[in-house]
C-alpha cells in the first residue's frame, strides 16, 4: 500500500493545493521520521520532481544527491540539528533551482533543533524565495518553537500515539502506581526508580550492540553515537507513558472513565483511587509537569533531577467542597 492509499484525505489534500497553486511554502508533516513522515516526504518528492520514468533520479532524491533537494537529521552524538546544519539550509534555500523549478528541504525530526537553530531557522520560514518548499518531520509537534508551527501548515499523518511497550513498561508503570501525589517521600522514591529504568534501559542497550561491536573495524565515536539514539528512543517512550497515565487520570477527574478513552483501561481501580483525590487544575499540572520533563531531558539534565522536579511539581491534593 503507497502513501496515497494509507493516508488518501491528506494526499488528496496536498495535490488539490498544488493543482490549484495554493500550496505553502512549508509544512510540519505530523508522522514518523523513519516511517510515514518520510514516506509522506519522498512521496512529494517524486511529485514535483516527476520521476516515473527516471529512477535514477529518485534514488539521487533519497540520496542528498540533487543539488535541489536538501535533507537534513539529527546529528552525532547528541543526536540534534545545530545551528551550523541550519545555516547551510538556510544559504543553499536561497539559491537558484539548479535542475528544476523547484527547490526543497526536508528536515527529519525538526523537533530536535537547538534553541538557536530554531531562531536561525526562521529566516528561512519568513524569506522563501522562488518555487520553495520546506517539508519539516516530526512525532513531537510540540517541541517545535510555536513561532515556526505558526508559519507553516499542519498535515498530521497519524492520529495513534506508539505502542507503549518496551522492557521499561512495567517497572514504569510501577512507580506510577504507587505515586499517589500527596507524600512528598514518594517524590524521592518515585524519582530514583525512573532515572534507575533509564538506567537500566541503557545499560541492556550497551549489551546487546557490544555483541556487534568489533574494535578493530568498527567506530566507538559511532557506536557511542548509536547507543545514544537508541537510548533518546527508548526514553521517548517513557515519558510518553507517563504523559499517557497524566492523561488517563484527567479522564476519571472528569468523570469520563470509560474504557473507550484510556490508554490503560486495565489499570482503571488504581486511576480511579488516584483522580479521586485530584483537582482538574492539578491533573493538568501533573500533565505540563511531564512536558517539562521532555525539555529538559533534551537538555541533557541528570535525569534523577528531572524526575525529581517533576515528580514535585505534580503534588497537590483535591480542594475540599
Amino acid at each position: 500500500m503507497n502513501v496515497a492509499d494509507e493516508c488518501a484525505a491528506q494526499w488528496k489534500g496536498f495535490c488539490h493545493a498544488l493543482e490549484h497553486g495554493r500550496l505553502a511554502h512549508a509544512y510540519v508533516l505530523v508522522g514518523d521520521p523513519r516511517g510515514m513522515g518520510r514516506r509522506f516526504a519522498e512521496a512529494i518528492l517524486a511529485m514535483l520532481y516527476d520521476v516515473d520514468d527516471d529512477p535514477q533520479l529518485m534514488e539521487r532524491l533519497l540520496k542528498g544527491a540533487h543539488p535541489d533537494v536538501i535533507w537534513l537529521e539529527p546529528q552525532s552524538k547528541s543526536r540534534q540539528i545545530s545551528i551550523d546544519s541550519i545555516r547551510n539550509l538556510n544559504r543553499r534555500i536561497q539559491r537558484t533551482a539548479s535542475e528544476g523549478a523547484w527547490k526543497v528541504a526536508v528536515i527529519l525530526g525538526a523537533d530536535r533543533m537547538t534553541d538557536s537553530a530554531a531562531n536561525a531557522f526562521l529566516k528561512s520560514l519568513e524569506e522563501p524565495t522562488g518555487q520553495t518548499l520546506i517539508l519539516l518531520v516530526t512525532d513531537a509537534e510540540q517541541a517545535l518553537l510555536p513561532t515556526i508551527s505558526s508559519r507553516c501548515h499542519r498535515i498530521v499523518l497519524s492520529f495513534q500515539e506508539p505502542e507503549l511497550n518496551g522492557q521499561w513498561r512495567e517497572p514504569t508503570l510501577d512507580v506510577l502506581r504507587a505515586f499517589g501525589g500527596q507524600d512528598p517521600v514518594e517524590v524521592f522514591l518515585g524519582a530514583e526508580a525512573l532515572a534507575n529504568v533509564l538506567k537500566s534501559t541503557k545499560s541492556r542497550i550497551e549489551k546487546e550492540m557490544k555483541a556487534d561491536f568489533n574494535k578493530e573495524t568498527d567506530d566507538e565515536e559511532v557506536f557511542d553515537a548509536r547507543v545514544s539514539a537508541a537510548l533518546k528512543e527508548q526514553q521517548a517512550g517513557v515519558l510518553k507513558l507517563l504523559l499517557a497515565w497524566q492523561r488517563d487520570l484527567l479522564y476519571f477527574s472528569l468523570g469520563a472513565g470509560k474504557s473507550t478513552y484510556l490508554r490503560f483501561p486495565e489499570e482503571s481501580d488504581v486511576l480511579r483511587e488516584q483522580a479521586s483525590r485530584l483537582s482538574y487544575d492539578v491533573c493538568i499540572r501533573r500533565i505540563k509537569a511531564v512536558e517539562d520533563m521532555v525539555r529538559r531531558l533534551d537538555r541533557f539534565m541528570p535525569p534523577a533531577f528531572v524526575f525529581e522536579a517533576g515528580l514535585a511539581t505534580q503534588l497537590g491534593r483535591k480542594r475540599s467542597s
